[in-house]
């Protein structure tokens, strides 16, 4: 929660503090109503019962307005006085709100990942290999799956989708395997989030790029071509 908004719940607060005194107002106008009504009424009939009844009927009306006013406004004040205390208590955010829509972010999140890919446990860690045959252009390797990291491709994980023209890598990879991206006829570029070393360090199958496009690594300090060459 900004500044701002903060200024206008306490604003919001000093005015359902005030909004307290409205059910005494009603009470007291509905009172004054009926004590008036009964001498109204006394001086057309002379009837001293009526100034009595009056009261009464003004008095027991005026109460029920009055707790029941004060029960609604008091509900009002209550929730707004939560909210300020949560607010505080979590530096100044409605965390209820945003923890719920931050899980819903995160769920999404992962959806979103197994739709397009498989995850395989390894070794703590996952390899990761396409989830259908025909995939987006540009694929991106996740880097983590339900907070482990995703260290591999699997052997085959992306053989044979053609349709594929860009594919993502982050540094995590330290393997991929035999024939990964092998029949990816379309690819023409492999963008890594490492260095030139460290690509190369990295431990490629046998056929992992088989009857590729000729394409080219492109990496944080450089780029490097299908042969392996480092363009001058």
């Amino acid at each position: 929660m900004n500044t701002e908004e903060k200024k206008i719940l306490d604003n919001n607060l000093k005015w359902f503090n005030a909004y307290l005194y409205i059910p005494a107002v009603f009470s007291l106008i509905n009172f004054l109503a009926a004590f008036i009504f009964g001498i109204v009424r006394y001086k057309r009939t002379n009837n001293p019962e009526w100034i009595l009844w009056g009261t009464l009927i003004g008095a027991a009306v005026g109460a029920l307005i009055y707790l029941v006013l004060k029960v609604i406004f008091s509900f009002m004040i209550l929730h707004i006085l939560y909210l300020k205390d949560i607010s505080e208590k979590n530096n100044g955010r409605l965390s209820s709100d945003a923890d719920d829509e931050e899980e819903e972010a995160e769920d999404l999140y992962e959806k979103t990942k197994t739709r397009y890919y498989n995850f395989t446990p390894a070794d703590g860690t996952y390899a990761v290999s396409a989830a259908m045959k025909n995939m987006p252009e540009n694929v991106i390797v996740p880097s983590d799956f339900m907070g482990k990291k995703v260290t591999a491709v699997l052997t085959r994980g992306f053989y044979g989708r053609e349709s594929i023209v860009s594919a993502g890598i982050s540094n995590c990879v330290v393997k991929i395997g035999d024939n990964a991206f092998s029949g990816c006829t379309g690819l023409k570029e492999i963008l890594f989030g490492g260095t030139v070393s460290e690509w190369e360090s990295i431990e490629k199958g046998i056929g992992w790029d088989n009857n590729t496009g000729d394409y080219k690594v492109y990496c944080l300090n450089g780029a490097v071509d299908k042969s392996g060459n480092v363009p001058a």
